[in-house]
């Protein structure tokens, strides 16, 4: 399965809720790291989620971090290379089995 920028775009869309999550996550390590995960991020947005909402369905692809950390390092240019970064994000091959 190949996951574009389009796709990622109407992703946000539909879940508006999880970009702000990441955003202060990242922000956070930001004060003690250099570089950082982003997966490790979605990681933490999930454990939140599962530990403090009532009956959460909750999900959250990995396939969407490099797409977080894209979008996070074009809007916070000084945390440039804080993710690595790959060099075409339309090219990120992922399976559905990633969730």
């Amino acid at each position: 399965m190949t996951i574009s920028m389009k796709d990622f775009e109407e992703h946000l869309e539909n879940n508006p809720h999880i970009y702000p999550m990441f955003k202060k996550f990242a922000l956070e390590a930001a004060k003690y790291r250099n570089v950082f995960s982003a997966s490790a991020i979605i990681q933490r947005i999930r454990w939140d989620t599962a530990l403090y909402e009532n009956d959460s369905k909750f999900k959250l692809a990995n396939h969407w971090s490099p797409f977080y950390a894209k979008k996070f390092m074009e809007e916070h240019p000084e945390h440039k290379g804080f993710f690595k970064q790959y060099k075409n994000f339309d090219d990120i091959k992922h399976l559905d089995e990633e969730l």
